[in-house]
């Protein structure tokens, strides 16, 4: 059966280290997140062949997402369930904020708030 890698706190996939097809042991390193000020290694979690990517570098994900199914080489990827939290459709808009300054009229945003920002054309004012 289908083995899902499911990440186990919210952040950013930077990237694959490993590519569909490919034959991987349970305790290989697949990916790199940031998560926190930290960059973190995803491990297969199994062994076998990495059958599905259900993420791409650069997706901000939630904690729980499936990220990567493995199995089997003769098994399908669509032989496991989809993740509900790996959706590929867009969150609806949010409405509009006042961002957080400072007394100088400076933007208060973490370096990781404002990198995330500026990779997907988001202003944080």
């Amino acid at each position: 059966m289908a083995h899902q890698v499911k990440l186990a706190m919210d952040g950013l996939l930077i990237n694959w280290l490993k590519t569909v097809g490919e034959a991987v042991a349970r305790d290989d390193v697949i990916a790199e997140f940031e998560a926190d000020k930290a960059t973190v290694e995803v491990e297969a979690g199994a062994s076998g062949t990495l059958l599905e990517l259900r993420a791409e570098p650069g997706d901000e994900l939630d904690e729980g997402a499936v990220i990567a199914v493995i199995g089997a080489d003769d098994e399908k990827a669509a032989d496991a369930p989809p993740s509900p939290a790996a959706s590929d459709e867009p969150e609806p808009p949010a409405a509009a904020a006042a961002a957080p300054s400072a007394a100088d009229g400076r933007l208060k945003a973490s370096p990781l708030a404002r990198r995330i920002a500026a990779d997907k054309g988001i202003d944080l004012r």
